[in-house]
């Protein structure tokens, strides 16, 4: 019965949708080029979306620069135009994955306004990454040292500055999901710190019970997962 009225949820007409929330250095990119080839997936990056308009807009990149060389988080007319522009573009086949955005309570407001206007489910899946601090600058340091790396890769303050921003305002985005009544069953935790292949697993189990994701959605060709054994 409990799957059944889960699943009434998410199924229907309506575009559908996955946040994922995970800190600096937490696997958000790494987990979408594994799930990508299992799901198709409409992704929303806010920072490719930021690099794509610094080459081809000068007064955008003139001012980014400011704030690149600061290390700091783009002001949100930087961004979210950017993303609404992507989100107003997203086909009905497909689930809508945003990475890097939400940021904040009020972020996360104006996209479940979008989502009303644009014809979304506002019951969408926010899947939380959870990994410990340590982890996150170890995973940073290690791909600063394996190659190019971008401005603030190259800056363990910045990247600790931006570990403790999101551990701030991550209960913010969490109430803007809640008060607006996607509530816990929607809201799914995982330890995020093992192998990205088994973190994998865990999200896309975990998507499966939610029944986020209608046959039609599927990647055409999705590769085979071993799923956990149900408890």
């Amino acid at each position: 019965m409990q799957t059944r009225e889960r699943s009434s949820m998410f199924y229907g007409s309506k575009k559908q949708w996955i946040m994922l929330l995970a800190p600096p250095g937490g696997g958000k990119g790494t987990q979408f080029k594994i799930l990508s080839d299992m799901y198709n997936f409409y992704r929303i990056e806010s920072g490719s979306l930021a690099r794509e308009q610094i080459k081809k807009d000068s007064a955008y990149a003139a001012r980014a620069k400011t704030y690149i060389e600061r290390g700091q988080i783009f002001p949100d007319d930087m961004i979210l135009p950017l993303v609404g522009e992507r989100l107003r573009q997203a086909p009905d086949s497909m689930v809508v994955y945003f990475d890097g955005i939400p940021r904040r309570g009020d972020q996360c407001r104006e996209l479940l306004g979008w989502f009303r206007n644009l014809g979304f489910s506002e019951r969408g899946v926010v899947v939380v990454l959870h990994v410990e601090d340590e982890v996150c600058l170890r995973r940073i340091k290690k791909r600063a040292a394996e190659g190019p790396a971008r401005f603030e890769e190259r800056h363990i303050q910045v990247r600790l500055t931006r570990l403790a921003e999101y551990r701030l305002e991550l209960p913010g985005v969490l109430r803007v999901v809640k008060d607006l009544g996607m509530g816990e069953p929607m809201t799914i935790y995982v330890e995020a710190g093992d192998d990205a292949e088994v973190v994998s697993r865990q999200v896309s189990h975990v998507l499966g019970l939610c029944h986020i994701f209608p046959e039609r959605r599927l990647n055409p060709k999705p590769r085979p997962i071993a799923f956990p054994a149900s408890g």
